[in-house]
């Protein structure tokens, strides 16, 4: 896939970067509630791009206008909810045009004085020479069905 030290070595980790910042922009989006069309929650999406949560919600997938809906019915009743990335771990094959990123997050605001944790996983595909956010799978973490007053 790359070799230590040559050109593609650098190529790829230049791209985990710009991914793993892709990313903090959308937490950093949605914190500030910033749904906004022109917000990062929406830059370089695949229009076919879905999250699966298999284990927060009784639908497995959703689309992005429906995972927003439900995150905006969420942070009504938990306005003090946050998202903190911990750390990256990052996967590029340029040759085959795609790219994970994995993601240790905190989540608090939901119940007062405790601090929730889950992963997600990004998906993103190259797509005539952009990278784009194909999709999304959150494990752990909140029940957007159920929310919880802090």
């Amino acid at each position: 896939m790359t070799e230590i030290g040559g050109e593609e070595l650098d190529s790829t980790l230049a791209i985990a970067k710009s991914l793993e910042q892709r990313v903090l922009d959308k937490i950093d989006a949605f914190n500030a509630r910033n749904f906004d069309p022109s917000s990062p929650i929406f830059y370089l999406k695949h229009p076919q791009w879905r999250v699966e949560m298999p284990a927060a919600l009784s639908r497995n997938e959703l689309t992005l206008s429906e995972l927003l809906a439900a995150f905006q019915r969420f942070i009504a009743h938990c306005p003090r909810y946050h998202l903190r990335a911990t750390s990256f771990n990052s996967t590029v094959d340029v040759s085959e045009g795609v790219a994970d990123v994995f993601v240790d997050v905190e989540a608090s605001g939901t119940w007062k004085g405790i601090v929730q944790r889950h992963v997600t996983l990004h998906y993103f595909k190259r797509f005539k020479g952009d990278w784009l956010h194909t999709a999304q799978c959150t494990i752990n973490g909140v029940d957007l069905e159920m929310p919880n007053a802090a």
